[in-house]
């Protein structure tokens, strides 16, 4: 979802920026390298401490809420996006949402783009115990499909993404919107935005 539905890295990175802040965090600047990760992992990674669940809830919700206060003016979908949905849509594909985010994220992404209505799953956070690059979210989100890992296509952004789904065996096209284009080498091609790609690159087919 972030940085393939929508480019939201920056406004990611300014959330965490001015949570680090407040908390006087300075490990924050390693972000670019942790895009993937779910706040499990970024929460006690910044503070260099344990917490517990609860904790880590409660200072991932605070983060959040600053994200999308200050995203919620900005936010549209990524060039070309509702016309690949369309096309998709329109070859009866499934498609559905993988994501680190936490539930509120995914709903507010999705209720302002107005794309809710193209997935057939939509899988958070919750429903894994492990982050990227583990491939347990893409194997997850194959299972509640109906569908093998060998016929699923992922767009991701960060390098964490793209090892989690060829590790769950999956074709990867990688989007140049949060990372260095160079660090998405194991993708099997690149794009920067889906004016540049149509259903038949994605699945092979005339």
């Amino acid at each position: 979802m972030d940085g393939t539905l929508v480019d939201n890295s920056p406004f990611h990175r300014e959330a965490w920026k001015i949570f680090c802040t407040k908390y006087n965090l300075t490990k924050y600047t390693e972000l670019d390298g942790l895009f993937g990760q779910t706040n499990d992992f970024l929460i006690p990674y910044f503070f260099e401490k344990e917490f517990s669940k609860e904790e880590i809830e409660r200072y991932a919700n605070e983060k959040e809420t600053i994200y999308r206060e200050i995203y919620a003016s900005e936010i549209k979908p990524i060039n070309g996006l509702i016309n690949l949905l369309n096309q998709l849509q329109n070859k009866h594909i499934m498609l559905a949402v993988a994501t680190s985010a936490n539930r509120d994220n995914v709903d507010f992404v999705l209720s302002k783009t107005h794309i809710q209505h193209y997935f057939h799953q939509v899988i958070d956070e919750s429903y894994v115990s492990k982050g990227k690059p583990d491939p347990e979210i893409f194997l997850v989100c194959a299972e509640k499909l109906g569908v093998a890992p060998s016929e699923c296509v992922v767009f991701e952004d960060s390098v964490f993404g793209v090892e989690a789904a060829n590790r769950a065996g999956m074709k990867v096209i990688g989007l140049n919107t949060t990372v260095d284009v160079k660090l998405l080498n194991k993708a099997e091609f690149i794009i920067n935005d889906y004016s540049q790609v149509t259903v038949e690159k994605i699945t092979g087919q005339n």
